[in-house]
């Protein structure tokens, strides 16, 4: 989880003349900021993952902020099948002409199935998974990269919100 941390006592330093327009300059600053979030999430989430941003955009949303609540950028989804991510050999065909299943989950390292084959097939075949968008979200390498530019844009989108209420007075 990522928390935004604003200078809240210099949006009302800089708005004293305004009461109440601080907390509204807040407000508009973070949902600013949880709309290029949601933007900087699929962008990290799909330079780590060998996943299109199309895929990672249907599993992201955002709860925009109002009073009493901070708003936030949701991931959901189910675990996405292995197919989803370039196999290699396409499908087998044969006993004998069994080569290896490789997938490529994490981008520029393809990992090799072991046990795992692709085949069209009508039997109840177990269909193999990775962890789904909110997971990939979650994990520290996207994390990493993604808090600092969240926290950076909010800060931005905050002078921003503060500079156009004082030139709308």
């Amino acid at each position: 989880m990522i928390t935004i941390r604003l200078d809240s006592k210099e949006a009302q330093r800089r708005l004293k003349a305004f009461p109440g327009l601080a907390e509204k300059a807040i407000q508009a600053a973070i949902n600013k900021t949880l709309t290029s979030g949601k933007t900087m999430a699929k962008r990290a989430i799909s330079d780590h993952y060998n996943i299109k941003q199309g895929r990672v955009a249907e599993a992201i949303s955002t709860q925009k902020a109002f009073p009493g609540n901070a708003g936030r950028i949701i991931a959901k989804g189910k675990d996405i099948g292995l197919v989803n991510f370039g196999p290699r050999p396409k499908a087998s065909i044969g006993r004998n002409n069994r080569k290896p299943l490789s997938v490529e989950i994490t981008r520029g390292k393809r990992v090799t199935v072991k046990g795992g084959f692709s085949a069209a097939a009508r039997l109840p075949i177990k269909r193999l998974t990775t962890r789904g968008v909110a997971g990939m979200m979650d994990s520290h390498r996207v994390m990493d990269k993604l808090e600092p530019e969240i926290q950076a844009d909010a800060q931005k989108q905050l002078n921003s919100q503060i500079n156009r209420l004082l030139a709308g007075k």
